[in-house]
């Protein structure tokens, strides 16, 4: 801290929150300095600086503005240039406690960030507009904000009330107009049998369409990597199995030039099955291969690998184990 107070570069405040950092200096030289030495310590981080601009300077979710009437400066909720005023519209099927909560959250941030009551309004003011602007109700909005500023400066008795009980959650799928006259009758009966515990029901999002369909396309066999897998002889059937694990695709690892079914691989285990029966019915079907197991990385597949060559019964991988396996 003396040392930085004592050189006319570095900064007089100094505040970081992960890779972003507000500093003030005594001129414009000091801060460009102090940014060069920034860069010059390690080649291979390098900083950019953002100067105020007509007296601003936006810093995370904030804006910080020159005060023309106090020594502080002005701090107040900070809105992107692409912010379009998009929320999800009153009218969406979501619990109202999801709605409710939305205006709630938003007031909360405003009112930590404003520095003083002016911008408060002003930022408070925006917010209503856009609220509006989705549907939600005009007198709903200011109720909210009514709520959450009296919690500052009101003191609730309800807060107090019951804080001895034990709390108890009970979590419900929304189904709309029929969630809450279901939550109206349990609070009812559980306040009258359990006059001691202190309810609160929550709903989730139920069952919706996209739940029928799966997010991605399943990949095909072939395209299928990373797995380990599982062949057999159409006619020898298990005595005649294979087990195997692959990071490359399964169609690489069958048919490539070291694949197992490739002419040219003098060291295929399924080849060699069929040089040893002579049998043209004995066929290794690459539709039939079972995948049974999968990972990201290649030592997983190996120790699960390593595991099925010691304890599943299959002949043609006469490899013991991919990873040693020790019992600890």
């Amino acid at each position: 801290g003396n040392f930085m107070q004592d050189h006319d570069e570095f900064p007089l405040f100094y505040r970081r929150y992960v890779d972003d950092t507000f500093c003030l200096f005594r001129d414009r030289f000091a801060a460009e300095m102090f940014f060069i030495f920034l860069n010059s310590i390690d080649n291979n981080i390098k900083f950019e600086m953002e100067w105020e601009q007509d007296n601003k300077l936006e810093f995370l979710d904030t804006v910080v503005m020159r005060s023309s009437t106090s020594n502080y400066p002005d701090i107040s909720t900070k809105v992107k240039a692409t912010d379009k005023g998009l929320f999800y519209h009153f009218n969406s099927f979501v619990p109202m406690k999801y709605k409710l909560n939305l205006v709630s959250t938003l007031v909360y941030r405003i009112y930590k960030i404003a520095s003083n009551y002016h911008l408060l309004h002003l930022d408070l003011e925006v917010l209503k507009k856009k609220l509006v602007s989705n549907g939600f109700p005009l007198y709903l909005v200011e109720t909210s904000i009514a709520k959450v500023l009296s919690k500052f400066y009101a003191y609730n008795s309800q807060d107090k009330k019951n804080g001895d009980g034990e709390n108890v959650v009970m979590v419900l799928p929304y189904l709309g107009h029929i969630s809450y006259s279901t939550k109206r009758k349990l609070v009812k009966l559980l306040s009258k049998f359990y006059p001691n515990i202190n309810f609160r029901i929550v709903f989730t999002r139920g069952y919706r369409l996209s739940n029928m369909f799966a997010y991605k396309d399943r990949l095909p066999l072939s395209c299928r990597s990373c797995v380990v897998y599982y062949t057999q002889c159409e006619k020898c059937g298990p005595s005649a199995a294979y087990v195997g694990k692959t990071k490359n695709t399964l169609y690489e690892r069958f048919y490539s030039s070291s694949g197992h079914l490739h002419p040219s691989n003098t060291n295929s285990a399924l080849l060699g099955h069929f040089d040893k029966t002579r049998d043209p019915e004995c066929e290794f079907v690459f539709s039939n291969v079972k995948i049974l197991d999968s990972a990201k990385y290649d030592f997983k597949l190996r120790y699960v690998e390593s595991i099925l060559l010691k304890y599943d019964k299959q002949n043609l991988n006469t490899q013991e184990r991919s990873i040693p396996l020790n019992v600890v």
